[in-house]
């Protein structure tokens, strides 16, 4: 029943995830979640190889890694200030954000079609 489940601190989040490989992290996840090309004028045009915020968010729960949304965003502000993902719209974004936000993994920046 997740409503027991105790909003943790954020020393208490790093603490429990401190071990995790988030190089690995990012290829699974890279591997799982919806990649796809998006246009939208309400994005500002074209993103190559995009995700939402959403659907990493999901991904993190659905395989047990996170159980709270502050987890969720601790594990994804890590894979951006690691260099494996960052905000498609605005790189120089150091935090994750939810709701309908477009991120890209830095891989794909290396992957030539």
């Amino acid at each position: 029943d997740s409503s027991n489940v105790r909003e943790l601190t954020e020393e208490e989040i790093a603490s429990k995830h401190a071990e995790l490989d988030y190089f690995q992290l990012a290829r699974e996840m890279r591997a799982a979640v919806p990649v796809r090309d998006r246009m939208s004028q309400k994005l500002a045009g074209f993103h190559s190889k995009t995700f939402l915020a959403s659907h990493a968010i999901r991904y993190l729960r659905d395989i047990g890694l996170v159980e709270t949304a502050a987890e969720a965003l601790y594990i994804c502000d890590e894979l951006i200030s690691q260099g494996h993902m960052y905000d498609a719209l605005d790189e120089d974004e150091t935090s994750f954000k939810t709701g309908y936000r477009l991120y890209r993994f830095s891989a794909d920046d290396r992957v030539s079609d």
